[in-house]
Parts: structure tokens; sequence; C-alpha cells
């Protein structure tokens, strides 16, 4: 599999999270440093972007932490620990930016978590397990966040089942539609996400990609998701149905891309 290739051209750019909202000083970026085992983190100057390191930085995580993202509230920040199965929780301080391990922290989740992702309510948090050399499941790992303490409980269900070899994932605004590339079929795999957090597959899933589909990135209104395939190097681009998340490849799909294009983003007015 050519997951470990990809993923440490990428954590620098790919896996970085800034934090912003009423309960922060100022803005925080932390960074998943796979080589080191653990996570930098910086204040951002909001004229300049200068980034300055923390003090106390960088915080220990598990072994190659590969991506990393906090709450919408800016209250808990998550990390995958690729080799060991885990997912280290951390409570962010608003005023000085520094990460303190959650009581349980380290949570177990599933084969070698490449990404995650959470919802965009903050109650659930998710990780696509590329299961690298088959010794488990791939699919994805759903967990309830508790609001108090950051703690990570199972949903009904989980894992859930996406192809062989899952890598990355990206919710809708409203966070009712989840969708997950599997590098492994050449697909996109699509939910419906209940109110417990369990997902159930739409409908006329999963949606045929590129060759080695590796990253994800739904436009902020909702309407179109893009992916990028990294052997076939292209993009695939499909409108969104907002009532049943359904996927329609957009006219011209898929774009012609530089090569091996592996991340996605999008502008916020889309």
């Amino acid at each position: 599999m050519m997951t470990q290739a990809i993923s440490r051209a990428a954590l620098s750019l790919a896996f970085f999270g800034l934090t912003t909202g009423a309960v922060m000083a100022q803005p925080f970026a932390y960074v998943a440093n796979g080589g080191s085992n653990n996570v930098s983190g910086y204040s951002v100057d909001s004229v300049t972007g200068a980034l300055k390191p923390l003090t106390g930085s960088p915080f220990p995580t598990g072994t190659e932490p590969i991506s990393v993202k906090a709450t919408p509230s800016g209250k808990f920040v998550y990390v995958t620990n690729y080799y060991d199965n885990t997912i280290s929780g951390f409570s962010l301080n608003g005023m000085n930016g520094n990460l303190t391990p959650i009581l349980g922290s380290p949570f177990p989740t599933g084969s070698y978590p490449f990404t995650l992702t959470i919802s965009p309510n903050g109650k659930f948090l998710y990780t696509a397990d590329d299961n690298y050399g088959g010794t488990g499941i791939p699919g994805v790992s759903g967990f309830a966040i508790d609001g108090a303490t950051g703690s990570l409980t199972p949903v009904s269900g989980s894992p859930f089942g996406a192809g062989t070899e899952p890598v990355s994932l990206a919710f809708t605004p409203l966070g009712n539609y989840l969708y997950v590339s599997d590098a492994g079929t050449g697909n996109v795999f699509a939910f419906a996400v209940n109110s417990d957090g369990s997902l159930t597959p739409v409908p006329g899933s999963p949606y045929a990609a590129g060759s080695y589909p590796f990253g994800l990135a739904v436009s902020p209104p909702g309407k179109f998701l893009y992916v990028p395939n990294t052997l076939s190097g292209d993009i695939s681009a499909y409108r969104i149905n907002g009532t049943t998340g359904a996927l329609t490849p957009i006219k011209g799909s898929p774009f012609a891309s530089p090569s091996q294009p592996s991340a996605v983003a999008v502008t916020p007015l889309g």
C-alpha cells in the first residue's frame, strides 16, 4: 500500500489544524509530528499570520501521530496515533494554548487510524482506519465526545465498513452526511449520520472515483465534493444532493491535475 509514503509527505500540510473561537485568547495552530511522536503548538499572529511556539510545546502523543483536529468550540484537541491504533485526546487551554491529556487518553480505535474528523456540532469523532498491512479491519470508527470531559465512547455499530483502505473523511456543513475516500477500491463511500452518531450508507454508495483517491473536501455551502486521485493524476468532482446525500459526477469530471495530487481544500466562500 502507498499510504505510508504519501502520509509522511503530507503531515505538515494536510493535517494542520487552526482553532479559533470565543474561548480563545488568540488563534492557535497544532501540527502532528510523525517522526518525533508529539504535537507542536503555536500561537498565531492574527495580523501577520506568523507562528510562535507555545511554552511547553511539543506535547507528547503516541507512535506516529498523523492527523490532528480540534472541536468546533476549541475545548478539545484529538490526534490519531497511526502505529498505536489509538487517539490521543487533550483539553485545550484557551488562554495559552497548552494541551493537557484527557483522563483515559489515549483511546483505542481501529487498525492504523490515518485521519480523523469531528462533526460540525462537536458531538462525534470519526477515524479512517486504513488497515495498513491487512492485519485488522478497515473501516470508519465512530465515537461520541463527552462535552464536559472530552472522553470518547464508541458509537453503536462502530466500526463501519468503507472499502479496503479508507484514508480521508469529510462532513457536509450541517453534519448530516459523511464522505470517505477509499484508496484501495477507488471509491467514495457516503453515509447518513444518525442522531446517535451511527452511520447508514447512502443509497447508491459507494461512488466511483479515480485511481487511489486520497483526500476529500466539501465546499462550504455543501453543494460539491472534490476528491484528488493520486495515481490517475486528476480530481473527481461531484454534486451533493442535499436531501439524500447522493453524489452525481459534475460535467467534465475528472479534472486533470499535476502529478500525484493527494490533498484538496476549498476557500470559505466556495
